[in-house]
């Protein structure tokens, strides 16, 4: 469980440090990215100081986490989670006035990409 709720700590890290990028829901050709509660495309938008970088396209194109199995990466994505995450979601994710992220109960079943909890 542990595993799991940090590999979903790096892929928010991640997605904290790509920010929002790209066209209307994604990448042309690529996933679309769709609100979980109005079920509508999301109109991503890169900031003048970013860049699209080989994660972000792989991201876009596929939905797949590049981060999976890089330690630092999910270093980084422990530590944000502990600054951000954990005051609703308790350190080990199972939730207090945040969801838990530690089991298969989910409010949105559909955003869930269950290649993201891959451990």
């Amino acid at each position: 469980m542990h595993h799991r709720v940090m590999s979903l700590a790096g892929v928010l890290a991640a997605l904290m440090a790509l920010g929002p990028v790209g066209g209307a829901g994604a990448a042309k050709g690529g996933v679309q990215f769709l609100d979980p509660l109005t079920n509508e495309p999301l109109e991503l938008t890169q900031r003048p100081d970013q860049e699209i970088t080989p994660a972000v396209e792989q991201f876009h194109a596929t939905g797949d986490n590049p981060y999976a199995g890089d330690r630092q990466a999910i270093a980084e994505g422990e530590r944000i989670y502990d600054r951000w995450c954990q005051a609703c979601h308790l350190p080990d994710g199972t939730g207090r006035i945040g969801p838990s992220l530690a089991d298969d109960t989910w409010s949105h079943p559909r955003t869930i990409n269950t290649s993201m909890m891959a451990t």
